[in-house]
């Protein structure tokens, strides 16, 4: 494989990369993440089938089914990641520096692009990275604090159902190591899929930019690569070469969509109803006491910035996509048409065509992914929450 660009040590960690570019590494990571896949996806279907059947009153309905909620869509969506293997590999493709033919019309411009590119996906994830297990980190270190505080009966960190009493030693020092895995392995599973959209989203928005630049420069770069044949044919040369890459881009961009359109989906509905469930919680917590505790405050902050941060990244990715690929067709008018030969400007005019609407993800092919549809999102999640409060206090 060509250079890739980003750092993507942080996709080793269970496995994803080795799985994706076998020549990598060893595969004894995805076989050892596969092993605790396999355990994680049995204790949170456990999990989930509780929640559906045991009967639970609505506040602890609630609070259950939101965690094993958030844990129950990284499995699928790292199950979805297995088997939609050929298009992560062809989609990859775009970290590499040297992917596009015009990458090599002035490495200067290539090199600056990129290497601007792979400081802020970098940065991205690891801003992600940090926030989700900061996240993790507090909810944690609750029973710790709850002991602490004179209450060592229960370690349990998620509000889990077991056949089994857990509140008497070693019962419950193991349940809090077996959960802390959980906590841990399901928060690697969601950087993991969210950072390689992102990822994805980023390399392909800065290809476009290395295709915007190299088209805005056809003029100069003809200039200073015309030696032996006319400025005329080297500036159709470039623009053969542009132009092919915008179809490879399509491509690319074309099977994001494809692949992603149903985690779109999945994930705005997961989002929904966990942003919806956390205010639900959180507003029983305030109605049985008048204080909340700053741990108790710090998990319930954390969890609606980590809930809507995940749905943000996907968001995001979407808009810059649609605004990365407009930017094609503004580009196409500095290719200096007007002083080149008819063919070069019938070759513009047809990439003008094809380039006016600019590409976008949607959500199950009918609802744009954007900042728009993140709002929009949020605005959804609360209506819902004041939907239940209301039902709730009249119960009361």
């Amino acid at each position: 494989m060509s250079k890739v660009t980003i750092d993507v040590r942080y996709f080793k960690v269970i496995g994803l990369w080795q799985y994706l570019v076998p020549e990598s590494g060893t595969n004894y990571m995805v076989i050892l993440n596969l092993i605790l896949g396999i355990l994680f996806t049995i204790q949170i279907t456990i999990q989930m089938w509780n929640n559906i059947l045991a009967g639970y009153e609505f506040s602890t309905f609630t609070e259950k089914f939101s965690v094993n909620l958030t844990c129950f869509e990284s499995a699928i969506k790292m199950l979805y990641y297995c088997s939609q293997k050929t298009s992560l590999k062809f989609l990859i493709k775009s970290f590499n520096s040297n992917f596009l033919l015009c990458s090599k019309h002035n490495e200067e411009a290539t090199e600056r692009v990129m290497s601007k590119c792979a400081d802020f996906v970098n940065r991205s994830t690891k801003s992600f990275m940090y926030m989700i297990f900061s996240t993790v980190t507090v909810w944690n270190a609750l029973p710790i604090l709850k002991c602490i505080s004179g209450d060592c009966g229960s370690w349990q960190i998620m509000p889990s159902w077991y056949p089994f009493d857990t509140t008497y030693f070693p019962v419950n020092g193991l349940i809090y190591i077996f959960e802390f895995y959980v906590m841990v392995f399901c928060a690697a599973l969601l950087y993991n899929v969210n950072c390689l959209f992102s990822a994805l989203a980023l390399s392909i928005a800065a290809q476009f930019d290395l295709l915007v630049t190299s088209l805005s420069s056809i003029p100069q770069n003809a200039e200073r690569l015309a030696k032996k044949e006319s400025k005329e044919e080297i500036m159709s040369l470039l623009l053969r070469d542009c132009l092919m890459d915008h179809q490879n881009l399509l491509r690319l961009t074309k099977e994001l969509e494809r692949m992603y359109n149903p985690m779109f989906l999945f994930q705005m509905l997961t989002s929904t109803f966990t942003i919806c469930l956390v205010l639900v919680q959180l507003n029983e917590y305030l109605g049985a006491s008048d204080q909340l505790s700053i741990p108790l405050a710090c998990k319930f902050i954390m969890y609606l910035v980590f809930g809507s941060a995940e749905l943000f990244i996907y968001s995001w990715g979407g808009q810059i996509i649609y605004d990365k690929t407009s930017n094609v067709h503004r580009s196409l008018y500095e290719t200096g048409w007007d002083q080149a030969s008819v063919k070069f400007r019938k070759c513009v005019l047809f990439a003008m065509t094809r380039s006016y609407r600019p590409d976008s993800l949607t959500a199950g092919k009918f609802y744009t992914v954007d900042l728009n549809s993140f709002t929009q999102t949020i605005k959804a999640s609360y209506s819902y929450f004041t939907v239940l409060r209301g039902s709730d206090s009249k119960k009361h």
